[in-house]
């Protein structure tokens, strides 16, 4: 079973902190809590697991004494022991998203929902008409 990146994450983060407390590791701390290394929930990052690479990366860089602790989390992040799943809001979400956006078909958003696995909307269009 994969890991939480607000959960677990924030429970490893926490305890390298209390060995080597630092700023940076807070500030890893703040955003895991915030869902921004999450896969469905993060807002800041393109990617919530490449931003805590790149988090990780840039602050290893700046304090040397905390790489040797970060370095075991990035190969967990890496190997996919954080990979999350949708939940019942991050799939409506996502579905949300697919439905409002402009440059796909009706055909192209029943078959992204089927990629991906959501649930078919059961609202109609403006039009009256059903999505699919």
């Amino acid at each position: 079973m994969s890991k939480s990146t607000m959960i677990e994450l924030v429970a490893e983060l926490e305890a390298i902190n209390e060995k080597v407390p630092c700023e940076e590791i807070e500030y890893m701390i703040k955003e895991a809590r915030e869902g921004q290394y999450h896969d469905f929930k993060n807002k800041k990052y393109a990617c919530g697991k490449m931003g805590f690479v790149a988090v990780a990366d840039a602050f290893g860089k700046r304090n040397p004494n905390i790489v040797s602790h970060l370095e075991p989390l990035v190969e967990g992040i890496k190997n996919g022991d954080y990979d999350e799943t949708a939940d019942d809001l991050d799939q409506k979400r996502m579905s949300n998203d697919i439905m409002s956006d402009p440059s796909m078909n009706v055909k192209q958003k029943e078959n992204m929902h089927e990629v991906l696995g959501l649930k078919k909307p059961k609202n109609k269009s403006p039009y009256g008409k059903q999505y699919f």
